[in-house]
């Protein structure tokens, strides 16, 4: 698996603001399409590789 960049969340405040709530809601989405990026690309090396291995057989 690819190694993942973990951006830093904000730091909690005793009272959230829309804009932090908003700042957090992108970073979480921007976490989620880069596993789901990741996935994708590691399934592919995987059957990339079977196919590879079954073809020299």
């Amino acid at each position: 698996m690819a190694k993942l960049d973990q951006p830093r969340l904000a730091n909690a405040t005793p009272v959230y603001s829309q804009q932090q709530m908003d700042q957090i809601i992108r970073t979480l989405e921007q976490m989620v399409l880069q596993l789901n990026n990741t996935f994708t690309q590691d399934v592919q090396d995987i059957a990339e590789a079977q196919n590879w291995f079954m073809i020299g057989r």
